[in-house]
């Protein structure tokens, strides 16, 4: 595993910095080496570690389990580039949705590959910010303070002061439907669908994709019962139950709207 691109710079010297175009520069609320259980048992791991599979050629836990997908937002883009012939722009038309102060729910190996910039404070982790810079395209939604723009310079208290919600990039949350058992006696975990969901927060819908082939037409509200086009495997906006931030532990289905085919 690649080391990462780390950064160090003053303060000032980032507020003055320009971010790349159709970039988002995110503070971590916490890194993968102190990630806990709700319960305080410590599980994290260092960045940088080479993992192995075990005996069974599975591993216990899998970086990407804990790595770190959920942050504040410090810096963003003035616009964002979309062209439809051009392969270094964003990949679908969609509006620049993000303020400073959101928390954001990102791409799991986006950070785990990310450049990093490190800024010493008396404050944040470990005496200091770190700061990923994520691809906008790679943000899937964010909570924000309600009363914006009076909003905190730093974040304090719990994920659930943020209480709008902002769907981007034409993602949807799906809440995921339990498979149902076989019989009232039958007590064995019967999994979840991967076909479909209900719609639990909902966002604009890109205008246009860089393949003629996708689409956001599709008339789509909360609430609705949707499926997916056949072949697609949704993936959860947080890996495990354990490490879930979002919304108490609750898994949602992380789904661009052009991936749904019908909605009830």
């Amino acid at each position: 595993m690649p080391q990462k691109s780390r950064i160090k710079l003053t303060q000032e010297e980032f507020d003055n910095s320009t971010i790349p175009f159709n970039h988002v520069a995110i503070e971590l609320l916490r890194v993968e080496k102190d990630a806990t259980t709700p319960s305080g048992i410590k599980y994290g791991f260092l960045e940088d570690t080479q993992w192995e599979d075990d005996e069974d050629g599975k591993a216990n836990t899998h970086p990407a389990d804990i790595t770190q997908v959920v942050g504040t937002v410090v810096k963003v883009p003035d616009r964002l580039w979309f062209d439809v012939n051009a392969q270094d722009g964003m990949l679908w038309d969609t509006d620049m949705e993000l303020l400073v102060g959101d928390i954001v729910w990102f791409n799991v190996i986006e950070s785990a590959n990310a450049n990093e910039v490190h800024i010493n404070t008396s404050s944040g982790i470990n005496g200091g910010k770190i700061i990923r810079i994520i691809p906008y395209q790679d943000v899937y939604v964010a909570k924000r303070l309600m009363q914006y723009p009076m909003i905190r310079d730093k974040y304090i208290g719990g994920i659930d002061d943020y209480t709008k919600v902002v769907c981007l990039n034409g993602y949807c949350l799906l809440e995921q439907v339990e498979m149902p058992r076989l019989s009232k006696y039958d007590i064995t975990p019967k999994g979840i669908f991967e076909d479909r969901g209900v719609v639990k927060y909902l966002g604009t819908p890109n205008r246009r994709y860089q393949g003629d082939k996708y689409s956001d037409d599709i008339d789509v509200k909360v609430g609705d019962a949707v499926f997916l086009r056949p072949g697609y495997r949704p993936f959860p906006l947080e890996r495990v139950k354990y490490n879930s931030t979002f919304d108490g532990g609750k898994q949602y289905w992380c789904v661009q709207r052009r991936r749904i085919i019908f909605a009830i």
